[in-house]
């Protein structure tokens, strides 16, 4: 049955339930062939991995994990996630992987939570069902082509050619989007307690039968204050959004129509795992940046650890090879050895700060 905002909870917020663990996905920094220490970032220096090292150590020193006031990770979980990004094979993924690792640690929080249930305003929510309905009846909602972000993310299984096939969208007119947007705003400002700047509106995505989400963040410079907006759906069993919460555990939150879910989409990771069992689900995304924010790509990329490449292998004298083997102190990473000496640095770094 077809659920819309006509009976909307009164509950201004609900509780997040503990949901498992998935792999992170998604990114999109350029690295030219596996392996090579000269490798160039696509950064906007077009800094070369020689310098993107240097200037690791002059701004961090010679220890990784970097120290961050945003980093409220379990220093085992860091070190098992050490382990697992120095054990993959594929250098391109690896690299993109330690990217979004580090934007986790590196991002500056908005809020204690990071995440936050909310209705949406009645005559916003009103809007846009009619805006959906009206679409959907005029046959305007149309399927998403492939496209670099959509093929690596998002996905909604197989068809009969054997070809993937992804989520609809109904495009929302630009004065539309500035009108939602600027009703939101100020409910955004109160949960973050800071002033806000629209930055983008995406939607309406319409998500069918078989569709999942892959776990990801979104861009450091601008999706920093966000909400995904749950307009109505067809549905035969909830569809969870998956989230990592400040200190690395996921969460699970399953919205109705007419709410919203406020998150940190920079800073957390978040994904949808399980397959939509259904016809289809309908959200919008909406992202605010704060007015005084100067967070970029290139700072997260800069703060990936400078042995990232880092295969295990006999030294050879390369430069990879020697951070690895100052910043590392003759351990191997997955090692309890390993492990201890992250938490001893991360808890030196907590305690510097009080």
């Amino acid at each position: 049955m077809t659920r819309g905002p006509g009976a909307l909870p009164r509950a201004r917020a609900r509780p997040l339930l503990f949901a498992r663990d998935a792999a992170l996905q998604a990114a999109k920094a350029m690295l030219v062939a596996a392996g090579l220490s000269l490798c160039v970032l696509a950064v906007a220096q077009r800094m070369t991995e020689v310098e993107r090292s240097r200037t690791y150590h002059e701004r961090y020193g010679d220890e990784w994990p970097f120290d961050s006031p945003y980093n409220y990770h379990d220093p085992r979980d860091i070190a098992r996630k050490e382990a697992d990004l120095l054990a993959m094979t594929d250098m391109h993924k690896r690299y993109n992987a330690w990217v979004r690792f580090s934007q986790e640690l590196l991002t500056p929080n908005m809020t204690k939570k990071g995440v936050q249930v909310e209705e949406l305003p009645r005559d916003v929510a009103r809007k846009l069902y009619k805006f959906l309905h009206d679409g959907m009846e005029r046959g305007k909602v149309h399927r998403e082509k492939a496209s670099e972000k959509n093929t690596s993310i998002i996905a909604c299984g197989m068809s009969d050619s054997g070809e993937l096939v992804y989520p609809s969208l109904l495009d929302m007119p630009k004065w539309f989007r500035h009108e939602i947007a600027e009703a939101l705003q100020p409910i955004h400002e109160q949960w973050c307690n800071c002033k806000l700047k629209y930055a983008a509106f995406y939607g309406v995505r319409v998500y069918h039968d078989g569709c999942t989400l892959a776990c990801h963040l979104d861009r450091v410079e601008t999706h920093v204050v966000s909400s995904v907006i749950h307009i109505a759906d067809d549905i035969l069993e909830p569809w969870p959004i998956e989230i990592k919460d400040h200190f690395g555990r996921f969460q699970a939150v399953n919205l109705a129509a007419g709410e919203m879910l406020h998150y940190e989409s920079a800073k957390l990771v978040h994904c949808r795992g399980t397959k939509l069992n259904g016809s289809w689900h309908a959200n919008a995304y909406i992202h605010y940046t704060p007015v005084d924010w100067q967070q970029t790509r290139n700072e997260t990329q800069i703060s990936v650890a400078p042995f990232w490449q880092y295969k295990g292998a006999p030294l050879n004298g390369s430069q990879t090879d020697n951070d690895a083997f100052a910043m590392l102190n003759g351990t191997s990473p997955g090692s309890p050895e390993r492990e201890q000496m992250i938490v001893d640095i991360v808890r030196r770094q907590r305690d510097r700060r009080g």
